[in-house]
């Protein structure tokens, strides 16, 4: 007889149970909690906040014509940037930077504004004022440069203890203010990859910008022209009617307040008693002055007059004889 082979059927294996020798942990139907994020790095004092910065768009415009043209973006992804915040500490104090409430931020990005430490910063606490070291009063541009640095004044000194105690997760740059109060799930699932942003025009977009802005349409300068004169013309009429409506009218002293009219003749608003005009200047000019008053009218005074006028003739013909006579004593007497 022939021998007859042994077949064995391999079905599904029970599963193994776990062996505490071996260290196995059997699987468990209870979900394990996601590990809470980490604190800030720290480096030389400084607190390394990461922050990831969207692709720069450099022009809208379609630039497949121009082959030395760049792509309209800079980079094709997000980067990351970092930025160093440390609590500011100064000797010598500084009323526009209080000591405790002053953040110190280095390495900002060169787009940087105030809205967007507004929106960094939002969680922490409210904002007073953004100090940026690059900003010159009185100049409508500020110079983008890299490594600049910002100081931002909260308005209360657990802010900072806020920030500096910030969790490592994914913060956009952006200037856009949210609205809403979403804090809880900010600060644990960090911020989606879709948060749009307001980047400032820079490359051809900003050329393009000012171009348009420096010249703009006729229709738009028509209506900036009407507007401005509809605006003129209604502030004449309110001041018109405003002088009129105090001509006339006594003040708490009692005093009227003259106020020349258009016309020659100003009539009485209340209707009642006189009323008063003021006189243009050229009109006083023009008015003859008065006669004077007669000096000797009758006839004894015009002789009292010619007496006086004699005696008083005589009386310096007396003494220039005295000073002739004087001087010719004195060898100094030269009547040529």
């Amino acid at each position: 007889m022939a021998k007859q082979k042994k077949t064995t059927k391999v079905g599904p294996q029970p599963a193994a149970s776990a062996s505490p020798q071996l260290g196995l942990a059997s699987p468990s139907n209870k979900s394990q909690p996601e590990p809470s994020p980490a604190p800030l790095t720290e480096f030389a004092q400084f607190r390394v906040l990461p922050i990831t910065v969207r692709p720069l768009s450099v022009s809208d415009e379609h630039l497949s014509s121009f082959s030395y043209h760049a792509k309209t973006t800079t980079t094709s992804r997000s980067v990351m940037h970092y930025l160093f915040i440390r609590a500011h500490e100064s000797k010598k104090p500084e009323a526009n930077l209080p000591n405790g409430r002053t953040l110190f931020v280095v390495n900002i990005p060169v787009d940087a504004t105030e809205r967007h430490f507004r929106r960094l910063f939002r969680r922490c606490g409210n904002i007073e004022r953004v100090v940026l070291k690059d900003r010159h009063s009185g100049m409508q541009e500020r110079v983008l440069e890299t490594g600049a640095q910002a100081h931002i004044v909260f308005v209360e000194e657990a802010a900072v203890t806020k920030a500096m105690a910030m969790k490592s997760r994914k913060r956009v740059w952006s200037d856009e203010l949210e609205e809403g109060n979403d804090a809880e799930g900010d600060a644990q699932e960090g911020e989606s990859c879709t948060a749009t942003s307001l980047p400032r025009p820079v490359g051809l977009a900003k050329w393009l910008k000012q171009h348009f802005a420096s010249r703009p349409r006729l229709e738009d300068l028509q209506r900036a022209v009407d507007t401005s004169l509809v605006a003129f013309e209604d502030a004449e009429r309110e001041a018109r009617i405003a002088a009129e409506g105090r001509r006339n009218v006594p003040d708490e002293d009692g005093f009227v307040t003259v106020i020349r009219g258009r016309g020659r003749r100003n009539v009485n608003l209340d209707g009642q008693g006189a009323s008063v005009t003021a006189a243009r200047p050229e009109e006083i000019k023009k008015l003859k002055p008065k006669k004077k008053e007669l000096v000797d009218f009758y006839r004894f005074q015009m002789r009292e007059t010619k007496r006086n006028q004699l005696a008083e003739l005589r009386r310096k013909f007396e003494e220039d004889k005295l000073r002739i006579a004087s001087l010719k004593a004195n060898r100094r007497f030269k009547p040529y």
